[in-house]
């Protein structure tokens, strides 16, 4: 499948930072995944391989919703 069209404000990533990173072979998969900020707000990025869909909560209750970019790797702002 090919990867969705990225979110406006988030760093785009290689095809090959993604397959690693779904592939659980990144040397450093938390420098991408988890909570990040970016000049566009905070990054979410996760890997949820058998997800439908994904809603990411934040310390005060604020939800998420995380868009699917490829295999697996789900991100929003």
């Amino acid at each position: 499948m090919a990867a969705k069209k990225p979110l406006p404000g988030l760093p785009v990533l290689h095809p090959d930072h993604i397959s690693a990173l779904v592939a659980g072979s990144h040397p450093q998969p938390h420098a991408t995944l988890g909570q990040h900020r970016i000049d566009a707000g905070w990054a979410i990025r996760v890997v949820r391989p058998l997800a439908l869909a994904v809603t990411a909560v934040r310390a005060d209750g604020t939800r998420v919703p995380l868009d699917h970019l490829l295999d697996g790797l789900w991100q929003g702002l």
